[in-house]
Formats: structure tokens, sequence, C-alpha cells
């Protein structure tokens, strides 16, 4: 994995944390679950779509990496709209 692909991968991690961060108010539990777990997904997934899907080389990476932000994303607002995992007591 060459260098810039690493900053590719956070990038598109924390565009979708970031985006999703912004608009949640009165809980630094659930921002923080964004800004974090968002770019941690990302990277995951993009790292082993150069694994499992090398036909697609960075188009892949990238393509993957943005589907693991977002499902990371959807994973959180739904357990923060729940009010379970991130309630802020």
């Amino acid at each position: 994995m060459h260098p810039v692909d690493i900053i590719l991968l956070f990038s598109a991690g924390t565009a979708m944390g970031w985006s999703a961060a912004i608009y949640v108010e009165d809980n630094p539990r659930l921002i923080a679950a964004y800004v974090i777990l968002c770019p941690v997904a990302a990277f995951v997934s993009g790292y082993l779509s150069l694994a499992w899907l090398p036909d697609y080389g960075k188009v892949g990476m990238i393509f993957a990496a943005l589907f693991g932000a977002l499902c990371m994303r959807l994973a959180i607002s739904r357990a923060g709209r729940k009010g379970r995992l991130l309630a802020n007591r």
C-alpha cells in the first residue's frame, strides 16, 4: 500500500464522519464516535478491498472506503437514535 493510499482512506473516512458529526447537538460521545470510528472503518474496508478484490485497484479501494465509512455512519446513527449505547448521561 502506497502512503498516498493511507491519506486517501483517512480523508474519505473523515469526510464521512465530520459531515455526520456537524448535525449532532449536545452529545459529545456521538460526535467522538463519528469522528473516530468512520476513518477506522474506511481504512479497514479499503485495506481489505485491496486483498479481497485486487482486480478493482485503487478505484475499488476508494469506493470500499466510502462504503465502509457509510455503513459505520449508519450504525452509529442507529445506536445514537436508540439512545442505548451513546446516551449522554
